[in-house]
């Protein structure tokens, strides 16, 4: 992993936002939260969902992210981890996203 402007124990049970990098755009799933299991640093894209869901809505941090502090945007969270689509972290982020959209379609914001 690669920590720019911060460390491996500032974000721990901290709100991150995760980013998927592709070629020229940065798809983000906002306010999940980053948190050890293990000795691995994980994130779970649902922390407000109950016990059961945020279970099946987390997964690791792939060697290759990219961790760093949010100075800009200071609405969503204060750090951002960016991750290749085809990691486990990046399909999880990539489904919950069609599942927003189902839902925006369908007339439920979930």
């Amino acid at each position: 992993m690669q920590f720019h402007k911060t460390t491996l124990t500032e974000i721990i049970d901290k709100n991150v936002d995760v980013g998927l990098r592709y070629s020229d755009v940065i798809q983000f799933l906002p306010l999940c939260r980053a948190f050890l299991k293990d000795g691995q640093l994980w994130v779970c894209c649902t922390p407000d969902g109950p016990p059961e869901v945020r279970t099946s809505c987390s997964a690791p941090a792939p060697d290759d992210a990219i961790i760093c502090r949010n100075e800009n945007d200071l609405s969503s969270g204060r750090f951002e981890i960016f991750v290749m689509p085809e990691t486990q972290l990046g399909r999880l982020v990539q489904a919950l996203g069609k599942l927003k959209e189902k839902a925006i379609r369908e007339g439920r914001d979930e």
